[in-house]
């Protein structure tokens, strides 16, 4: 017997699919850089992790590894926060959710944007400053929220 799904209850389940995917790009976007780079450095003739920084392999012959991992894992990010965004509705009053995903959504711009301007120094060091700044702002914004939820409690401090 086939079973008819209502419009709304089909929406429903795609959006929450749509939600846990986004979560999960959040989720694959760190590792994935991190393992990504770690590669690329041990394929770069010379490259040495400890007197160089990471924004090194970005310039050069095999400069797209990097450019391009910066790039797909601040998309990634953004995504995440769209997600972030959706899931968290419940626990999260509406302007500091706003802030969150906006400093979020910050974050991610600043990733893609570091990977974009390699060549010019003070535009990717200046993208990565507004990425962590805003990740941080961000995780902290965030935390100060749940910790007064007694069901996250136990997730900080």
């Amino acid at each position: 017997m086939i079973q008819l799904q209502l419009p709304s209850e089909r929406a429903t389940a795609d959006r929450s699919r749509l939600i846990q995917l986004f979560l999960w790009c959040g989720a694959i976007s760190g590792p994935l850089a991190v393992l990504v780079i770690t590669i690329d450095g041990f394929l770069r003739p010379g490259y040495s992790p400890i007197s160089q920084v990471v924004s090194d392999l970005g310039i050069g012959e095999n400069a797209w590894i990097l450019n391009t991992t910066l790039v797909v894992s601040g998309q990634l990010s953004m995504l995440f926060a769209l997600g972030f965004s959706q899931a968290m509705r419940p626990w999260i009053g509406r302007r500091r959710l706003l802030a969150s995903t906006a400093l979020l959504l910050l974050t991610g711009t600043g990733i893609v944007n570091a990977g974009l301007c390699t060549e010019y120094r003070p535009v990717h060091m200046l993208s990565f400053c507004v990425a962590f700044g805003g990740l941080s702002i961000a995780l902290w914004l965030i935390g100060l929220h749940l910790r007064k939820d007694r069901a996250w409690r136990g997730y900080g401090w």
